[in-house]
């Protein structure tokens, strides 16, 4: 099996197990509150990362202001992200809709900007697996 496709299986099944995460610990909290422990969690398990592999990054490392505002905004869109699924958990929302759904509506979004915006090229087949992906979001909200 290719290392990118493997990594991104892994990806992708970390992803979901992190939905039903969330689901099950955002009930009790302020959903704001909710949002601090999961970005603290993460800040915490990056700087880890971070000083355990310092002696490769600091070989590599180089300051790029629009990768660094890339990473910004990445964030923000991601706790936005992780905000609103909070507020839909909480409320009673279904990870086994939610997930699918926001995966779905994700993976055309990317393949649209992707195409459009990056130059990126895609298959016919490609491009079906994304209409069959709409399909799939389509037939969760009925």
């Amino acid at each position: 099996m290719n290392y990118i496709l493997m990594l991104t299986i892994i990806a992708a099944a970390a992803l979901g197990l992190g939905r039903v995460f969330l689901k099950l610990g955002s009930g009790v909290f302020h959903p704001v509150f909710s949002l601090f422990v999961l970005y603290a969690a993460f800040g915490v398990a990056g700087l880890a990362l971070l000083l355990s592999n310092l002696r490769g990054i600091r070989d590599v490392f180089h300051f790029d202001r629009a990768s660094f505002l890339f990473l910004i905004c990445t964030a923000l869109a991601l706790a936005v992200f992780d905000l609103i699924a909070i507020y839909v958990f909480k409320g009673g929302g279904r990870v086994a809709i939610f997930a699918p759904v926001t995966g779905g509506g994700s993976v055309l979004v990317a393949v649209l900007v992707g195409v459009i915006f990056l130059g990126e090229k895609i298959t016919i087949l490609q491009f079906g697996g994304a209409i069959l992906t709409a399909a799939g979001v389509v037939l969760l909200l009925l």
